[in-house]
């Protein structure tokens, strides 16, 4: 069929169906993403251009380069691929020069990139940073980080600037530390906080959590030493809360290598810009308006959001009461929701059901507030939590600290429960306590934490009933009155002291038969 449509004439380098007028060559780029590495062939010997640019960032060279690190092609061939950068004086490469590696046992995606190279095909630097050719990376930082980079890089720059961008859109810190050991001329304090950006905002992710969290570590150090990160902070020229909640996680990897952002990613971060003296959780984007907490509830249905809208929150972040509804988290949230589909309602009613007491507890007070019915209130996990914050408020929970934890018996961080997983909501629901981190060995363990203060809950044989903890809180009163209005006494198989007795102290007895006591001494 190809050979037939070559005889009449056909275009090779037929443009994609995109508006951009620079994209073209879908046929060879087909072909070889389909592995039918004899089309490409018969294209090339028409003239189909080796350099074909499909889209914007997938060009025929990279898709065929990828297939032949796949098939094992040696590191040698790839270095052919820079010649003109490494050797500009002896660029000339033909498929003679590789008779070593080439024969009848080559694979064929590796046959056909010697040929494409041999042909003039440029590999992007993009790629080489994907394929994690770090000697290749090193040597073009060493011979040539000026120049030009290559017709696949976007946008265009300097070999410097193009490895360093893939390193931060995709999360290879690796590469970065080899652009400031080897040109630290070249790096600059924008630099540095383009590249944080990047990290935060890119959906083109290769890298793991640990892996953007290190590219990003290593920035913020050469902010600091620099003594740039003062004026970065004071002059906004950097919004990490902000970006974690506008760009960080999405619900596709979008054909990438690394996972879905996971909650436990943002957090992670969230507290690493703490860390570095990024305090303001208020701080307003100049175009938008909008503080962290506000892009969290417009992007409620992306993963790990209603995660770091609780994080904001405990943190301290103002729920903006007073803005306009385009700025209100609660505003937003609540337009949001009543614009969602109802099969994304239902999928979301699945995610929240830890919330369903604390909110039927006070369905009345949140229909007087935002106007919308019972079904809307299950079907909006980042709502539930944002009312969940304003009820707290209403009683004054947030007046009130949880100092310290102690046990009954033995180890606080170690009280026994039956069944965890059917255990912990209660924490969170009733009590505003937080999953800090879980563990399945030697068996199943959580560690709880509020305000600083940690708990633990774990399936270790122990008799619940003999044991609980004593709360130290800044106000008895204040913890009274808000459980005895939060809904905890009419949740199932929990108690609650029917008075604060005369020795200033007042019972709860948690589902799971721990029992914990209150007081202020």
């Amino acid at each position: 069929m190809a050979t037939l449509l070559l005889e009449y004439s056909a275009d090779v380098n037929a443009k994609s169906p995109y508006e951009d007028q620079r994209e073209f060559g879908m046929p060879v780029l087909l072909a070889v993403e389909q592995a039918h590495y004899h089309v490409a062939n018969l294209l090339f010997d028409h003239g189909a251009d080796v350099n074909a640019f499909a889209y914007c960032d997938h060009s025929m060279v990279e898709c065929l380069y990828s297939a032949a690190m796949e098939a094992s092609a040696p590191t040698d061939l790839v270095r052919r691929g820079f010649n003109k950068y490494l050797h500009p004086e002896g660029n000339k490469f033909s498929v003679a020069d590789n008779d070593n590696w080439l024969g009848h046992k080559t694979p064929e995606a590796v046959k056909l990139f010697t040929r494409v190279l041999s042909l003039g095909g440029q590999p992007s630097l993009q790629s080489i940073v994907r394929q994690e050719h770090y000697a290749l990376i090193e040597d073009l930082f060493q011979s040539c980080p000026e120049k030009p980079g290559t017709m696949h890089d976007h946008p265009h720059g300097t070999v410097f600037m193009n490895l360093c961008d893939a390193a931060s859109w995709m999360g290879y810190p690796q590469v970065f530390d080899l652009a400031m050991e080897i040109c630290p001329q070249l790096h600059r304090p924008e630099l540095a906080r383009t590249a944080i950006k990047r990290a935060l905002v890119s959906h083109n992710r290769d890298g793991s959590v640990d892996d953007y969290h290190q590219l990003i570590t290593t920035q913020l150090n050469y902010l600091w030493q620099l003594d740039e990160m003062k004026s970065t902070i004071h002059n906004g020229l950097l919004l990490p809360h902000y970006l974690l909640a506008e760009n960080y996680c999405w619900p596709s990897n979008y054909g990438f290598r690394a996972s879905v952002s996971s909650p436990e990613g943002l957090i992670q971060l969230g507290k690493l810009f703490i860390e570095y003296s990024f305090e303001d959780l208020d701080r307003r984007h100049p175009e938008t308006q909008r503080t962290p907490l506000a892009e969290a509830a417009w992007r409620g249905d992306h993963p790990g959001m209603l995660e770091y809208n609780e994080f904001l929150l405990v943190r301290g972040a103002s729920l903006c009461h007073n803005d306009p509804d385009e700025s209100c988290p609660i505003s937003i949230a609540k337009r949001r929701l009543a614009k969602a589909s109802n099969e994304a309602k239902r999928e979301r009613l699945k995610q929240i059901e830890s919330f369903r007491h604390l909110l039927y507890n006070y369905h009345s007070w949140y229909l007087k507030t935002c106007g919308t019915a019972w079904n809307c209130l299950l079907s909006c996990k980042l709502s539930a939590s944002l009312i969940k914050y304003n009820i707290e408020e209403k009683y004054n929970m947030s007046d009130l600290l949880f100092i310290t934890a102690s046990p009954y018996q033995d180890d606080v961080l170690n009280l026994p429960v039956k069944d965890l997983d059917t255990t912990i909501p209660f924490y969170e629901d009733f009590m505003g306590f937080q999953v800090l981190e879980r563990a399945e060995d030697p068996h199943k363990r959580a560690i709880l934490w509020r305000q600083d203060v940690k708990i633990g809950l774990a399936e270790n044989g122990g008799d619940p009933e003999e044991e609980g903890s004593y709360f130290k809180v800044s106000s008895v009163q204040a913890a009274f009155d808000f459980f005895s209005a939060n809904g905890l006494t009419k949740c199932e198989n929990a108690s609650l002291s029917e008075q604060i007795n005369d020795d200033g102290i007042f019972f709860i007895v948690a589902p799971d038969r721990l029992c914990y006591c209150f007081g202020e001494e």
